[in-house]
């Protein structure tokens, strides 16, 4: 049996060393690709408002994110939650201070360690963007769209917003379906580089 965790988080915007923090982490539990039933929501006060596009996407307002408490209170669940399993998500990797830049990745990384928790090990991140990105194309990687592509609703998260638990159970449902629809796209791409050319 192999177990995942299916993780979305939502920020005050983009970059960690900018000051940003999470404020709401999302995670459900998957073995060989079925959700378990097993989940974590998580709400945070970041002690500093929302850009204002990250405010749009996520609709936790500064008022609502006092009354919850700091990430570093529940570093060590959400670590435990993760344990030594793969830890899928969907992020668009740039370039920072001249090196890949993954939001998630970025911001877990940081958080926890600045909690006293040790993060997940590098090689623990699976970004699923980057197989989207290789059969669709960039814009065709985008969640909405991969969304779209394999009929799955999200008119949920157009009214409520990027909700993080929300998202994780969206990509925990397109999962498996872009997972076995890219190992047929990468059969196919071997065979074709293997065919003789005529």
């Amino acid at each position: 049996m192999e177990r995942a965790v299916i993780l979305d988080i939502e920020t005050t915007g983009l970059y960690v060393d900018e000051g940003e923090k999470i404020v709401s982490v999302g995670m459900i539990e998957v073995v060989d690709g079925t959700p378990t039933g097993k989940t974590y929501y998580g709400c945070f006060n970041p002690g500093r408002d929302s850009n204002p596009h990250a405010l749009a996407v996520h609709r936790l307002t500064t008022e609502f994110l006092k009354t919850k408490p700091a990430f570093g209170t529940a570093a060590q669940t959400i670590r435990d939650f993760i344990g030594d399993a793969p830890i899928i998500i969907t992020c668009r990797t740039s370039e920072r201070h001249g090196k890949p830049y993954t939001l998630d990745e970025a911001f877990i990384s940081a958080e926890m360690a600045a909690a006293g928790v040790t993060p997940p090990a590098a090689n623990q991140w699976v970004n699923i963007r980057r197989l989207s990105e290789e059969m669709f194309g960039q814009d065709g990687a985008r969640l909405d769209a991969v969304l779209d592509r394999y009929g799955i609703s999200r008119a949920e998260r157009e009214e409520k917003g990027h909700d993080a638990l929300l998202d994780a159970r969206l990509l925990a449902d397109v999962y498996p379906r872009l997972k076995a629809d890219y190992a047929a796209f990468t059969q196919k791409a071997a065979a074709n580089k293997s065919a003789p050319k005529l």
